[in-house]
């Protein structure tokens, strides 16, 4: 069993503070959605607790207590692998310090009070709650702060000109012994299991941004301290687990599904998609500062990489409708320039003199637009279309000044050239088209349409170094072209397969092409290239027979085959020339899974990111957020995160990101030092930077009709490791994957669903306990068929006495295994 505690957070020891636990019965009153990231305010001692205690924060893995004399103490809570509950102390302190300035920053409005047992004594009213602890200059010019959230302490120490960073030392008071893992993680390895101290963030903010510095753990006994590698000592060094993430947008919905996000020579992130609101930012000399329709803009938007500044921002459209399913398409020049594409029903798009089409042509067309880096002056823009709708377009830029488009189609006449594969509109309900254009936006070189008479959808496009254009996308046309000697040159089966294609760039021949897919529906979402290798992911409902290898990190398929209900992501890597499955790999719980985005980082790894609604999806114990918090819609839960290494044998780290609300992933970035993630959010309370460029969730619709996931765009960056970015503290439950337990909502106002599933009739026993182990209500207690099943909890005891708000333990025994969830009650 290991447990997992954050950076430049250390803990602590074992014998003391049980008698402190109703600390927790506070709750989380003010706590946000997700357990993660939800900010916990720190609670003064108001008589409530012993007195050693000053402040305590009531954090969801139990409770971080600050002493008198500035000790830190975690009691940590869950259930052990014998089925007991378990408490585990344990305490850190920082050498040296004296003469500690202990108090709170940042006062509540709010105050709590607590009544624990008949004796009035012990009962405390109006106790003061604060943002964050400060123990004040522990070391000559180093500052020691203190921030709590869902599952974590975020500890982080400032080291001001002047300052000597190897001045810091911290003694780890445990049954055990420290050492340093393989990633650079803090390991304290004890009899009942292994702590472990994510590895540590350092950096400076400078002109132009923040700079990282090395850091990594320097341990002495049961001492450690941090060596840091060569920084600038005029400006402050922070030692600190960071996340970055900032909200953006307006009073109404903001982003569709696959909300695209790329990064600059110069590490700005720019963003891209539909909007709704009209008070969206922009910025004073971007080319239109003005929304155009009470429908829909799309906006583009370009941040420093730190996502404190937005650089630049402008609204693209007509009077009509721009921004169609699944949202806007965005992708950058080699000299850095702005390329977007997307649906339009406006007559009166701004497109330019001289393009190639200027006149709207019908129901919905493309269009395309090339705007310069700083969004200040459009540089060319044009239709492109038939009589009926166009949609889903993708761009791709060629290094010799072409522009690739594909997208789908249902005109009959769209433009396609003579010559190409195929100038002939295949019936159904929609083909694929794919367009070459010059730069200018004024000349069509050629077009095909690809499809049959089924329904066709492309979801990516890229250029391999020979300029060759690859398509990805699905399919229901068992006559979709594919090559001789392609891994697989037959339709499988179910509603749709997926398809990979190589063209030549003059669309004139179809290089390769595969299927992939089983008898049920199978997708692709996006794909990467590398090498002489491509990966590619989606979702799959081929619960028997989508092509997976041996070896891989999941052969199994975790739900039951039913298409749209229980499909699971899955990750696949291809020749380049689509002859060979090299590996493949399903990837998920018992609920929906898709993967949407893909991303490399150079060292071998690759990640993956898409949407679960399972609660048992597989995260990691040192995850940023290793709960599902999502909503109840099936397609829209959590995002997941995931690495696996390059034979897609081994998930190397994964995690859940995002909260109560809709959540949906768009893109995702390597860029060198961590994983920026660009999604679609109706959920508040996600964590961002204190200095992000907006910190609140500002509104907006959550899905509708027109298949809106979320009313904010949000932006965040994770660390390579997917870890707790704010620092955190967890516990991994002795669980099998047989018999998941989750509940929703959680944390929980009324009421909460317990869920689980059992693969065959058997007795069960479900009961919940408070954090000191004795037994609150029993759920459950009989023989139980297979299936999935729910109880509902309303949060009262066996006597129908509702219990305080806090932590407690859902504990669910079957067939000798023992499986343990946290309940967080707020009122």
């Amino acid at each position: 069993m290991r447990r997992y505690i954050h950076s430049a957070l250390v803990a602590v020891l074992v014998a003391m503070v049980l008698s402190w636990a109703p600390a927790s019965e506070a709750g989380a009153r003010g706590v946000g959605p997700r357990l993660g990231a939800a900010r916990i305010p720190f609670i003064e001692n108001a008589g409530q607790w012993r007195k050693e205690a000053k402040f305590c924060a009531p954090i969801f893995t139990g409770a971080f207590f600050v002493t008198l004399d500035g000790q830190m103490v975690y009691l940590l809570e869950g259930a052990g692998g014998n089925g007991c509950l378990e408490t585990v102390i344990v305490r850190e302190s920082v050498i040296g310090a004296e003469d500690l300035s202990i108090s709170g920053s940042g006062r509540l409005a709010s105050t709590t009070s607590y009544f624990t047992g008949k004796r009035p004594s012990r009962w405390a009213r109006g106790a003061a709650m604060y943002e964050s602890i400060t123990l004040g200059e522990v070391y000559p010019s180093i500052e020691f702060e203190l921030r709590a959230s869902g599952t974590n302490v975020e500890k982080r120490f400032t080291v001001s000109p002047g300052g000597d960073p190897r001045d810091i030392r911290i003694r780890v008071e445990a049954d055990g012994n420290l050492g340093v893992g393989k990633t650079g993680e803090l390991v304290l390895a004890t009899e009942g299991g292994e702590i472990t101290f994510t590895r540590p963030v350092a950096y400076q903010e400078m002109q132009g941004g923040r700079r990282y510095i090395e850091v990594a753990y320097e341990i002495d006994g049961d001492e450690y301290g941090f060596e840091v590698a060569d920084f600038d000592p005029g400006h402050d060094l922070v030692i600190d687990p960071l996340l970055a993430g900032t909200y953006f947008g307006g009073m109404e919905g903001d982003g569709l599904l696959e909300i695209p996000a790329v990064m600059d020579a110069d590490g700005n992130i720019y963003i891209a998609d539909r909007t709704k609101s009209w008070d969206l930012p922009t910025t004073p000399t971007a080319y239109d500062t003005s929304f155009s329709t009470a429908r829909s803009d799309i906006f583009i938007s370009k941040f420093d990489g730190d996502l404190t500044t937005l650089l630049a921002s402008t609204f693209l459209g007509g009077t009509g409708f721009e921004g169609a399913w699944p949202g806007a398409n965005l992708v950058l020049d080699k000299d850095g320039s702005v390329w977007v594409t997307a649906m339009t029903k406006a007559s009166d798009f701004p497109v330019t003199p001289g393009a190639y089409d200027t006149l709207y042509n019908g129901t919905g067309d493309f269009f395309i637009a090339h705007l310069s880096a700083d969004l200040e002056h459009l540089l060319a823009a044009t239709f492109l279309g038939g009589t009926n709708i166009e949609e889903r377009p993708h761009l791709a830029i060629s290094d010799d000044g072409f522009v690739y488009l594909v997208g789908n189609t249902r005109s009959s006449n769209y433009p396609a050239i003579y010559g190409c594969i195929d100038t002939t509109y295949g019936g159904g309900n929609a083909d694929v088209v794919v367009t070459k254009l010059d730069t200018a936006l004024t000349t069509v070189y050629a077009s095909t349409y690809l499809g049959g008479g089924g329904f066709d959808a492309p979801e990516d496009i890229l250029l391999d170094e020979e300029g060759y254009p690859y398509i990805t996308g699905w399919t229901m046309s068992t006559v979709w072209p594919v090559s001789p000697g392609a891994y697989c040159d037959t339709y499988m089966g179910g509603s749709y397969d997926a398809f990979i294609t190589r063209l030549n760039p003059s669309l004139t021949d179809v290089s390769a092409s595969t299927f992939l897919g089983g008898s049920n529906w199978d997708f692709i979402f996006d794909m990467v290239l590398d090498g002489d290798v491509i990966y590619v992911t989606g979702h799959t409902a081929s619960d028997e027979d989508f092509p997976v290898t041996a070896g891989a990190y999941d052969t199994s398929y975790g739900g039951n085959g039913i298409e749209g209900v229980d499909d699971d992501a899955f990750v696949s890597k291809l020749s380049a020339d689509l002859t060979a499955l090299h590996a493949s790999s399903y990837l998920g719980g018992r609920g929906w899974e898709n993967g949407y985005a893909l991303a490399l980082d150079g060292e071998g790894n690759v990640y993956v990111s898409g949407t679960t609604c399972s609660g048992d999806y597989p995260t990691e114990p040192s995850a940023y957020d290793g709960t599902y918090g999502g909503s109840a819609n099936m397609s829209a839960g959590d995002v997941f995160v995931t690495r696996l290494d390059t034979l897609l044998t081994a998930v190397t780290a994964s995690t859940y990101l995002g909260g109560a609300g809709v959540d949906q992933v768009g893109s995702i970035i390597w860029d060198g030092d961590g994983l920026y993630v660009s999604m679609g959010t109706n959920s508040e309370g996600l964590e961002t930077d204190p200095a992000a460029y907006d910190t609140s969730f500002n509104g907006g619709e959550s899905i509708g009709s027109d298949r809106n996931w979320g009313g904010d765009v949000y932006i965040a960056k994770l660390d390579p490791l997917l870890c707790e970015a704010t620092g955190g503290v967890g516990r991994e439950y002795e669980s099998t994957r047989d018999v998941p337990l989750w509940s929703h909502p959680n944390p929980f106002a009324a009421e909460t669903a317990l869920r689980f599933s059992l693969p065959e009739p058997s007795a069960v026993r479900l009961v919940v306990y408070d954090v000191t182990g004795h037994a609150i209500r029993a759920l459950a207690d009989r023989e139980v068929a297979a299936g999935d099943h729910s109880v509902t909890w309303d949060g009262r005891d066996e006597s129908g006495v509702r219990v305080a708000p806090g932590i407690y333990f859902s504990v669910l025994e079957i067939r000798g295994e023992v499986v343990s969830r946290k309940l967080v009650s707020v009122r």
